[in-house]
Protein backbone atom coordinates (compact mmCIF):
# COMPACT_ATOMS: atom_id res chain seq x y z
CA UNK A 1 0.00 0.00 0.00
CA UNK A 2 1.35 3.42 -1.23
CA UNK A 3 1.75 6.17 1.92
CA UNK A 4 -0.90 8.27 -0.68
CA UNK A 5 -3.35 5.38 -0.80
CA UNK A 6 -3.52 6.19 3.41
CA UNK A 7 -5.67 9.71 2.71
CA UNK A 8 -7.99 7.61 0.68
CA UNK A 9 -9.42 6.20 3.61
CA UNK A 10 -11.05 9.42 3.90
CA UNK A 11 -13.49 8.69 1.68
CA UNK A 12 -13.06 11.67 -0.13
CA UNK A 13 -15.44 12.33 -3.31
CA UNK A 14 -13.01 12.24 -6.57
CA UNK A 15 -13.72 14.48 -9.56
CA UNK A 16 -12.54 17.75 -10.77
CA UNK A 17 -13.51 20.06 -8.29
CA UNK A 18 -12.41 18.12 -5.73
CA UNK A 19 -9.05 16.88 -6.96
CA UNK A 20 -6.37 19.11 -6.02
CA UNK A 21 -7.86 19.41 -2.49
CA UNK A 22 -7.95 15.86 -2.51
CA UNK A 23 -4.23 15.68 -3.42
CA UNK A 24 -3.34 18.18 -0.66
CA UNK A 25 -4.81 16.11 2.07
CA UNK A 26 -3.54 12.79 0.91
CA UNK A 27 -0.37 14.18 1.06
CA UNK A 28 -0.69 15.71 4.85
CA UNK A 29 -2.73 12.71 6.25
CA UNK A 30 0.37 10.54 4.80
CA UNK A 31 2.67 12.28 6.31
CA UNK A 32 0.56 12.09 9.67
CA UNK A 33 0.74 8.66 9.62
CA UNK A 34 4.15 8.16 8.44
CA UNK A 35 5.46 10.18 11.67
CA UNK A 36 2.97 9.69 14.15
CA UNK A 37 4.85 8.73 17.60
CA UNK A 38 2.71 5.51 18.01
CA UNK A 39 1.93 2.64 15.66
CA UNK A 40 -0.15 2.67 12.91
CA UNK A 41 -1.54 -0.60 10.81
CA UNK A 42 -3.79 -0.44 7.89
CA UNK A 43 -5.29 -4.24 7.29
CA UNK A 44 -7.32 -5.14 4.70
CA UNK A 45 -11.09 -7.18 4.12
CA UNK A 46 -8.47 -10.09 3.82
CA UNK A 47 -7.19 -9.60 7.04
CA UNK A 48 -3.67 -9.10 5.69
CA UNK A 49 -1.45 -6.30 6.53
CA UNK A 50 -1.21 -3.60 3.66
CA UNK A 51 0.37 -0.42 5.35
CA UNK A 52 2.82 -0.16 8.57
CA UNK A 53 4.57 3.24 9.83
CA UNK A 54 7.94 3.26 11.25
CA UNK A 55 6.74 3.18 14.61
CA UNK A 56 5.44 -0.37 13.88
CA UNK A 57 9.22 -1.05 13.08
CA UNK A 58 10.65 0.33 16.24
CA UNK A 59 8.27 -1.36 18.44
CA UNK A 60 7.91 -4.92 17.32
CA UNK A 61 11.41 -5.31 15.87
CA UNK A 62 9.85 -6.62 12.06
CA UNK A 63 10.62 -4.47 8.50
CA UNK A 64 7.57 -2.81 7.07
CA UNK A 65 8.81 -6.01 4.11
CA UNK A 66 8.62 -8.46 7.24
CA UNK A 67 4.82 -7.30 8.00
CA UNK A 68 3.02 -6.61 4.44
CA UNK A 69 0.79 -9.08 3.62
CA UNK A 70 1.18 -11.11 7.03
CA UNK A 71 -2.49 -11.77 8.92
CA UNK A 72 -2.19 -9.61 12.00
CA UNK A 73 -2.29 -12.75 14.03
CA UNK A 74 2.01 -12.26 13.62
CA UNK A 75 2.05 -10.38 16.51
CA UNK A 76 -0.20 -12.61 18.81
CA UNK A 77 0.57 -13.45 22.04
CA UNK A 78 -1.27 -16.33 24.02
CA UNK A 79 -1.37 -13.64 26.73
CA UNK A 80 -4.25 -11.88 25.09
CA UNK A 81 -7.54 -13.52 27.04
CA UNK A 82 -9.80 -15.32 24.11
CA UNK A 83 -12.75 -13.04 25.89
CA UNK A 84 -10.85 -10.23 24.14
CA UNK A 85 -10.76 -11.27 20.96
CA UNK A 86 -14.08 -12.14 20.54
CA UNK A 87 -15.11 -8.88 22.36
CA UNK A 88 -12.97 -7.35 19.68
CA UNK A 89 -14.86 -8.88 16.54
CA UNK A 90 -18.33 -8.47 18.17
CA UNK A 91 -17.67 -4.49 18.49
CA UNK A 92 -16.34 -4.29 14.88
CA UNK A 93 -19.13 -6.11 13.46
CA UNK A 94 -21.53 -4.03 15.64
CA UNK A 95 -20.15 -0.73 16.07
CA UNK A 96 -17.34 -0.53 13.58
CA UNK A 97 -14.68 0.20 16.19
CA UNK A 98 -13.24 -1.52 19.42
CA UNK A 99 -10.08 0.01 21.86
CA UNK A 100 -8.99 -1.72 24.58
CA UNK A 101 -5.45 -3.59 25.49
CA UNK A 102 -3.70 -6.63 23.77
CA UNK A 103 -0.49 -8.01 24.75
CA UNK A 104 1.26 -8.15 20.97
CA UNK A 105 4.93 -10.17 20.41
CA UNK A 106 8.00 -8.48 19.02
CA UNK A 107 9.82 -10.24 16.73
CA UNK A 108 12.53 -11.27 19.25
CA UNK A 109 9.55 -12.65 21.83
CA UNK A 110 9.01 -9.81 24.24
CA UNK A 111 6.07 -9.47 25.16
CA UNK A 112 4.23 -5.86 24.78
CA UNK A 113 1.26 -4.65 26.28
CA UNK A 114 -0.36 -2.04 23.91
CA UNK A 115 -3.54 0.52 23.84
CA UNK A 116 -5.24 -0.27 20.53
CA UNK A 117 -7.96 1.87 18.66
CA UNK A 118 -9.35 -0.39 15.83
CA UNK A 119 -11.69 1.35 13.30
CA UNK A 120 -13.53 -0.10 10.24
CA UNK A 121 -13.26 2.56 7.18
CA UNK A 122 -14.93 2.00 3.68
CA UNK A 123 -12.71 3.22 0.79
CA UNK A 124 -14.40 3.53 -2.51
CA UNK A 125 -15.72 0.43 -1.80
CA UNK A 126 -13.39 -0.77 -0.32
CA UNK A 127 -13.14 -2.42 3.58
CA UNK A 128 -10.44 -1.44 5.94
CA UNK A 129 -9.34 -1.61 9.34
CA UNK A 130 -7.62 1.44 10.83
CA UNK A 131 -5.29 0.06 13.69
CA UNK A 132 -3.53 2.48 15.75
CA UNK A 133 -1.14 0.76 18.63
CA UNK A 134 0.51 2.33 21.84
CA UNK A 135 3.04 0.80 23.90
CA UNK A 136 1.45 0.82 27.48
CA UNK A 137 4.50 1.23 29.29
CA UNK A 138 5.62 4.37 26.86
CA UNK A 139 2.13 5.89 27.45
CA UNK A 140 2.27 5.73 30.90
CA UNK A 141 5.79 7.13 31.16
CA UNK A 142 4.71 10.52 28.97
CA UNK A 143 1.87 10.60 30.65
CA UNK A 144 4.08 10.54 33.93
CA UNK A 145 6.40 13.43 32.38
CA UNK A 146 3.40 15.09 31.33
CA UNK A 147 1.96 15.26 35.23
CA UNK A 148 5.48 16.02 36.84
CA UNK A 149 6.11 18.86 34.01
CA UNK A 150 2.74 20.83 35.09
CA UNK A 151 4.39 20.57 38.55
CA UNK A 152 7.72 22.49 37.68
CA UNK A 153 8.51 25.72 37.09
CA UNK A 154 10.18 25.29 33.69
CA UNK A 155 13.01 27.94 34.25
CA UNK A 156 14.80 26.55 37.85
CA UNK A 157 13.68 22.89 37.80
CA UNK A 158 11.68 23.57 41.60
CA UNK A 159 8.14 22.57 42.21
CA UNK A 160 5.87 25.34 41.54
CA UNK A 161 2.32 26.32 42.89
CA UNK A 162 0.66 23.13 41.49
CA UNK A 163 3.27 21.17 43.32
CA UNK A 164 3.30 23.48 46.49
CA UNK A 165 -0.52 22.24 46.62
CA UNK A 166 0.52 18.18 45.80
CA UNK A 167 2.81 18.90 49.09
CA UNK A 168 0.16 20.35 51.01
CA UNK A 169 -2.39 17.65 49.97
CA UNK A 170 0.33 15.07 51.42
CA UNK A 171 1.24 17.17 54.84
CA UNK A 172 -2.08 18.36 55.80
CA UNK A 173 -1.81 16.50 59.24
CA UNK A 174 2.16 17.32 59.69
CA UNK A 175 3.69 20.08 61.43
CA UNK A 176 6.38 21.84 59.13
CA UNK A 177 7.76 25.40 59.15
CA UNK A 178 7.24 27.77 55.66
CA UNK A 179 9.78 30.65 54.86
CA UNK A 180 8.81 33.48 51.99
CA UNK A 181 12.22 34.34 50.35
CA UNK A 182 12.02 37.48 47.91
CA UNK A 183 15.19 38.95 45.81
CA UNK A 184 15.80 42.59 46.77
CA UNK A 185 15.28 44.97 44.07
CA UNK A 186 14.66 41.81 41.86
CA UNK A 187 12.37 44.25 39.46
CA UNK A 188 14.86 47.13 39.14
CA UNK A 189 18.30 45.28 38.02
CA UNK A 190 15.86 42.80 35.81
CA UNK A 191 14.43 45.79 34.00
CA UNK A 192 18.20 47.40 34.06
CA UNK A 193 19.96 44.51 32.65
CA UNK A 194 17.79 42.52 30.98
CA UNK A 195 15.40 39.44 31.13
CA UNK A 196 18.60 37.27 30.31
CA UNK A 197 20.21 38.34 33.39
CA UNK A 198 16.79 38.10 35.62
CA UNK A 199 16.39 34.23 34.52
CA UNK A 200 19.98 33.77 35.50
CA UNK A 201 20.02 35.33 38.43
CA UNK A 202 16.71 33.53 39.34
CA UNK A 203 18.35 29.78 38.89
CA UNK A 204 21.63 30.87 40.58
CA UNK A 205 19.16 31.86 43.36
CA UNK A 206 17.52 28.06 43.07
CA UNK A 207 20.84 26.30 42.82
CA UNK A 208 22.17 28.02 46.17
CA UNK A 209 18.11 27.30 47.55
CA UNK A 210 18.68 23.64 46.98
CA UNK A 211 21.80 23.41 48.05
CA UNK A 212 20.87 24.89 51.78
CA UNK A 213 17.62 23.02 52.29
CA UNK A 214 16.79 20.27 50.46
CA UNK A 215 15.91 20.33 47.36
CA UNK A 216 11.82 18.80 46.98
CA UNK A 217 11.17 20.99 49.69
CA UNK A 218 11.92 24.25 47.63
CA UNK A 219 9.15 26.33 45.17
CA UNK A 220 9.00 28.89 43.17
CA UNK A 221 5.42 30.66 43.65
CA UNK A 222 6.23 33.52 41.24
CA UNK A 223 8.89 35.86 39.88
CA UNK A 224 11.45 36.60 42.81
CA UNK A 225 9.07 34.76 45.32
CA UNK A 226 10.33 31.22 46.82
CA UNK A 227 9.38 29.26 49.52
CA UNK A 228 10.87 26.58 51.68
CA UNK A 229 9.51 24.18 53.78
CA UNK A 230 10.87 22.84 56.41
Amino acid sequence: MKLALAGDLLNLPVNSQYIESELAVNVQVSRALANAPYGVLVVNSDFKIVYVNQQVEVNTGYSAKQIIGQNPRVFRSQKTSIKTFRDLYSSLQLNGHWSGYLYNRTKDGRIIKELSFIDKVISQGETFYLVIRANYLRLHQDLNKLKMASLRDSLTGLWNRNGLNKLQQIIVNSHYSMAFININQFKFYNDKYGHQFGDKLLQQVSKQLQSDFNEEYVFRLSGDEFMVVT
